[in-house]
């Protein structure tokens, strides 16, 4: 569809169904044909595999992964949208999951492992979502649209002002792309902010699938107080019931200046540290 056509067929669609985009779901409807084909071409499908498709809505991008040649799998919240998708698609090989993806994706990653994801996440829940996915093991190559401050915190480097807990975590299990920005004027209704597209590659991590959550919670807690020094926010954890010099010999067998804090540690430094805590 063109880029003015599409807009004007999705409102007629809601408005034959009696739906809006609802706020509770965090709902901006990508209605832009040239952003909707760079998500794509981003993705490298090939015919044949299984990509799931987080939010579909009413199938502007559905439309473009079915012209590929794969099989989509759509995670979609809203009744009404299923409803339109189930018209829309017919016999296309399009299977609809309904309810929140967070309660539903693991039921049907046990009957097969996707090969990509993608999605136009609502902001309220984009990190959320993809979190949950990293602590339920579906570590496969992703592309989502996010909020942009979100996508720029999540592809932060350490010395940049976006760098924290997110970066380290998305980091620790994937080279993380910010691919591009996309304006309010493609969406409808108009969210307030910009978005941007990412991509997500696996990438061979220190952190082995049953440690993840104990990483997780050690990062979060490391970055609480992401201003200051190192060995007072160690204090404040659990560790710091050993006393400070057990939390100045820590820092010290991994080479780290008590004085840092947290924003300044690379990757690396943080995976030292979580290690080494762990083997006390």
């Amino acid at each position: 569809m063109g880029e003015t056509s599409y807009p004007i067929r999705m409102r007629e669609l809601m408005a034959r169904h009696g739906l809006r985009a609802l706020k509770r779901f965090g709902q901006h409807f990508l209605v832009r044909d040239d952003v909707l084909r760079r998500i794509v071409r981003a993705l490298d499908l090939h015919p044949g595999e299984q990509v799931w498709e987080i939010g579909p809505g009413i199938g502007a991008l559905t439309a473009h992964l079915l012209d590929e040649g794969v099989e989509v799998v759509g995670f979609e919240i809203d009744r009404g949208f299923v409803s339109i998708l189930r018209e829309e698609f017919g016999e296309a090989p399009l299977t609809i999951v309904e309810g929140d993806v967070r309660d539903t994706w693991r039921t049907v990653y046990q009957r097969r492992v996707p090969h990509r994801v993608v999605g136009n996440l609502p902001y309220n829940v984009a990190t959320s979502i993809i979190l949950d996915f990293l602590e339920g093991g579906l570590v496969v190559p992703q592309v989502f649209m996010v909020q942009r401050e979100v996508a720029e915190r999540m592809a932060a480097s350490v010395g940049s002002p976006a760098y924290g807990a997110l970066s380290v975590i998305v980091g620790t299990f994937y080279r993380c792309e910010l691919l591009f920005h996309v304006p309010p004027t493609a969406f409808y209704p108009r969210p307030k902010v910009w978005s941007s597209v990412l991509r997500l590659h696996p990438v061979t991590s220190p952190v082995s699938q049953e440690d993840i959550p104990s990483f997780l919670s050690f990062v979060w807690n490391l970055f609480r107080y992401r201003r200051k020094m190192l060995k007072n926010v160690l204090l404040r954890s659990p560790l710091g019931a050993e006393g400070v010099e057990e939390v100045g010999s820590l820092l010290e067998r991994v080479g780290i200046d008590p004085t840092l804090r947290a924003e300044q540690l690379p990757l690396d430094r943080i995976h030292a540290l979580w290690k080494e805590q762990g083997t006390r």
